[in-house]
């Protein structure tokens, strides 16, 4: 093989490995949005009216977040499948 290709074949695997980590790290975000979306809802059923609804809006930005979060993840493994 020419010094090119084998620069290219390295060049390649080490932007595929940058791309799994940011996979990774974008799913764990999005893990974690979701349990603190879940999590708002603990208690709730003692809460009064407004306090219900400001935590209903806090969940649904959390969820929001995780779904960005998971967005994330699908454009750093589609970018690892480019590279393939």
């Amino acid at each position: 093989m020419e010094t090119g290709q084998l620069e290219e074949r390295a060049v390649r695997t080490g932007a595929s490995l940058a791309f799994a980590a940011q996979g990774r790290r974008h799913g764990e975000e999005a893990v974690q949005a979701y349990k603190a979306a879940k999590n708002a809802f603990t208690g709730y059923s003692h809460k009064s009216g407004e306090e219900k609804v400001d935590t209903l809006a806090d969940a649904l930005i959390k969820l929001l977040d995780g779904l960005i979060a998971t967005r994330r993840q699908i454009g750093s493994v589609s970018g690892q499948l480019t590279l393939i």
